[in-house]
């Protein structure tokens, strides 16, 4: 893991923190016998499986991420990890973004944006 995956981790737990909803990471899964490892794992968004975050920088690994994402039913989104600290309307706005999925209520700051996937 490099420092800016570290970092991203870092600021994604600390968005979970303030927001109120669920982040896993690293987050892995099983793909015929390998394991393959994304960023983290948003359960609540993006998907009734969750959003998992991509950011290697390697096309060829980015797609085959995001195929295996595909496979098993989960939201996926490629993005740079970075040094950035933690902006609270910026996440919003990606999480809005990729839609409340989870059957427990959302929270109050959450709409739906009009571009949301699910």
């Amino acid at each position: 893991m490099t420092p800016n995956e570290q970092r991203s981790i870092e600021t994604w737990r600390e968005a979970a923190d303030d927001l109120g909803f669920r982040f896993v990471a690293p987050f892995t899964l099983d793909h015929g016998g390998d394991t393959v490892a994304y960023l983290g794992w948003l359960p609540q968004f993006g998907s009734d499986y969750g959003m998992l975050i991509i950011t290697c920088e390697s096309l060829e690994e980015q797609d085959r991420l995001m195929r295996i994402a595909r496979e098993r039913g989960f939201g996926y989104s490629c993005m740079s990890a970075s040094s950035e600290g933690y902006d609270r309307a910026v996440t919003i706005e990606v999480l809005n973004d990729w839609g409340w999925a989870s059957s427990e209520p959302a929270p109050s700051w959450y709409q739906a944006s009009p571009d949301c996937h699910v």
